[in-house]
């Protein structure tokens, strides 16, 4: 059973803010930031059983994620100067291995990060 609350519509132009997921059975969902960009965070959320897919649009902006560093997360993003990195401190944590996100999209002139920390 999903809710509104499981799939991710971020949409940003010329601003942004912070926002925080609660989701516990999250699937994914669309970040679209145009001139602007936030920063969410999935430190309280769980990825849904399966492979979730979050797709990314980032034109003269960006994204800050703060998730788990249980999470397996892939990331197959394109960057024009611009930049997509997984920056998350790990350590020897286990992951949930029935359970994945897959980061695509595009970045033109912008960016975004993984981090575990605010």
């Amino acid at each position: 059973r999903s809710t509104s609350e499981d799939w991710l519509d971020d949409v940003s132009v010329f601003g942004g803010g912070d926002r925080v997921v609660n989701s516990q059975n999250f699937q994914g969902g669309k970040l679209t930031h145009i001139f602007g960009g936030s920063k969410i965070d999935f430190t309280r959320a769980k990825l849904a059983p399966g492979r979730n897919h979050l797709e990314g649009v980032m034109i003269f902006g960006g994204t800050k994620l703060i998730e788990p560093e249980s999470w397996s997360v892939k990331m197959e993003v394109t960057s024009v100067f611009g930049g997509f990195s997984d920056k998350r401190i790990k350590t020897m944590v286990v992951t949930d291995s029935d359970r994945s996100l897959l980061i695509t999209g595009v970045n033109v002139f912008g960016g975004g990060e993984i981090v575990n920390y605010h």
